[in-house]
């Protein structure tokens, strides 16, 4: 009987895997003190506070680098930052409004909204991010990006991974819609 020897998996070398480590966090790095103030200003965008930028950007970041490999480059790294960046914010806000309407409806009374933490914002950007609570989640990222950060439509579509005439859509059908609020006021 003739046995056939196989190759056994070997253990992972760690000299490489702590390089590739290295490497990593040298990348991320690198990409954060490039766009570590864009991020954080896309964060807060989003959210419309900043209660909670410094943790999503940390969050952001780690994706980042446990993703880096994944890296594509069908966008630049900034953009693909600032899309995990988007995605980030986006699981937040929805796991915030989730809570705050279970609270709302154990306690039996409204929860103070995202903006009522903003007491130093004035009462324009209080009122903006209002009157977005109740825009679908992709318009108002898309409103947000394009008209409040100002970025292009190209690059708002690379940040939502969607295309350019999608995010132009979003946005301004949500500025169409802020300006029909706006005329029924008073």
């Amino acid at each position: 009987m003739s046995f056939t020897r196989t190759a056994l998996p070997r253990p992972l070398d760690a000299a490489k895997t702590a390089n590739e480590t290295d490497a990593r966090w040298v990348g991320v790095r690198m990409l954060y003190e490039d766009a570590g103030p864009r991020l954080r200003r896309h964060v807060t965008v989003l959210l419309g506070s900043v209660d909670d930028v410094d943790d999503l950007v940390q969050e952001t970041l780690l994706t980042a680098w446990r993703a880096w490999d994944c890296f594509d480059g069908h966008s630049t790294r900034v953009t693909w930052l600032l899309g995990i960046g988007t995605f980030v914010a986006r699981n937040h806000r929805t796991k915030h409004q989730r809570r705050a309407s279970l609270l709302d409806r154990w306690l039996g009374g409204p929860v103070a909204s995202m903006s009522d933490a903003q007491g130093e914002r004035s009462a324009q950007i209080r009122e903006l991010y209002t009157s977005l609570e109740d825009v679908d989640p992709h318009d108002r990222e898309a409103f947000l990006l394009i008209y409040v950060e100002g970025h292009s439509a190209r690059e708002a579509a690379e940040i939502l991974g969607i295309p350019s005439s999608t995010a132009h859509l979003r946005a301004s059908r949500t500025a169409s819609r802020l300006r029909g609020q706006l005329k029924e006021e008073p």
